[in-house]
């Protein structure tokens, strides 16, 4: 009887209703509020990662990239590669892209595709959460947020984050790349009625100096 017990507890964790919560139950029965729960939120990360949650249920599950100025050259490298390394390709698209990003900032957000009610809103045609730019304090409403098939040279920059069950977004900005330069924290935010979360991408300058300190220590 016990062994028969055994082999029909793996089945409970596919049960639909109960997906969101078994692999949480551990950590989130002694929450009463509502926490974020956070996972790859180092400045030294390329892709951040969290997901939002409201005691026992997932409300939010977001990944996203921001397109600066590391990520659009390594992109140009790859894509070089990727077509053979022809003379002056890595030069030309490295130029082409940074001279988009000096005009809008563009991120690649990841969602869960099963749950409608954690997708982006879509320029008001899809409700769900709607990100915004936030830049010393102040709020920017995103000028374009579309589902979009992540190209592949970005696909490396988000690793065992990307699957098959995750809507992908390209959302996009009419604010340059300037901030970043001049040394300003740029906030991406995410809102869905009660419910917000955000994420922080900081001067290189700021993340080397941090890490000297740590060094020092």
């Amino acid at each position: 009887m016990k062994k028969k017990l055994i082999a029909f507890l793996p089945l409970f964790a596919f049960i639909p209703s109960c997906s969101r919560y078994v692999p949480y139950v551990k950590d989130a029965i002694k929450q009463v509020d509502i926490k974020e729960e956070k996972k790859d939120e180092n400045v030294e990360s390329v892709v951040k990662s969290r997901v939002v949650r409201d005691e026992l249920s997932w409300v939010g599950s977001f990944d996203a990239l921001m397109l600066d100025d590391y990520v659009l050259k390594t992109y140009a490298k790859v894509y070089a590669r990727d077509n053979g390394n022809p003379a002056g390709l890595r030069e030309r698209t490295e130029k082409e892209e940074l001279d988009k990003a000096a005009k809008q900032t563009v991120f690649y957000v990841l969602t869960p595709l099963i749950y409608k009610d954690m997708r982006l809103a879509i320029n008001n045609t899809v409700k769900g959460w709607t990100p915004s730019l936030i830049i010393d304090g102040k709020g920017h409403k995103a000028n374009k947020v579309e589902e979009v098939d992540l190209p592949k040279q970005y696909q490396k920059f988000f690793g065992k984050h990307l699957t098959r069950y995750k809507n992908t977004y390209q959302v996009t900005f009419d604010v340059g790349s300037g901030p970043l330069k001049r040394g300003e924290t740029v906030e991406l935010m995410f809102m869905s009625g009660k419910y917000s979360t955000k994420f922080e991408w900081k001067p290189k300058s700021q993340t080397l100096k941090k890490r000297a300190k740590a060094t020092r220590r």
